[in-house]
């Protein structure tokens, strides 16, 4: 991590076996991501009329939630990079924008997943940033390296689960 004044910029890589073309369909999920990371499902909401053309309102499904959005629309450049900017109008955050790159490379795909944060108060985020860095991040290599065991044997990830 590396703060710019009020910017923080997260570089975490991880080292797949994968090529980014067997990665692709996994890693491009955004919804099923952030709902293995532990992140509520996302809904359209108008939040003014000044919404720039392309852009979506968007916040969470939590009852009280205090998180709520413009997003960008996303970059897409199969099956090598995605990524994409969220303008928040309501929570801790000014400012989320990410980046996923997939890299091939002799040993399968280097994922190397970039993101820029920027708060409203330096103070409130320097807690988050702990959890971010030791929480999230860990829960992230898990679910790419699952992504990976999938990729390898063809499968999709829910097919691990154990019947109930």
């Amino acid at each position: 991590m590396k703060k710019e004044g009020q910017l923080y910029f997260f570089n975490w890589s991880i080292q797949l076996k994968a090529n980014p073309e067997q990665l692709w369909p996994f890693v491009s999920d955004t919804n099923t991501i952030f709902r293995l990371i532990g992140f509520p499902s996302v809904r359209k909401t108008i939040l003014s009329r000044s919404t720039p053309k392309g852009f979506l309102g968007i916040t969470n499904t939590r009852v009280k939630s205090n998180l709520h959005w413009e997003q960008e629309p996303y970059v897409w450049e199969r099956p090598f990079r995605y990524g994409t900017v969220r303008h928040y109008k309501i929570g801790i955050l000014r400012k989320f924008r990410f980046v996923i790159d997939l890299i091939p490379n002799e040993n399968g795909t280097l994922v190397q997943t970039r993101f820029w944060i920027t708060p409203y108060q330096k103070g409130l985020f320097s807690l988050l940033k702990f959890g971010l860095e030791k929480f999230l991040k860990n829960r992230y290599v898990k679910i790419l390296k699952s992504f990976d065991n999938c990729s390898s044997k063809g499968i999709q990830p829910y097919e691990f689960n154990a019947p109930k």
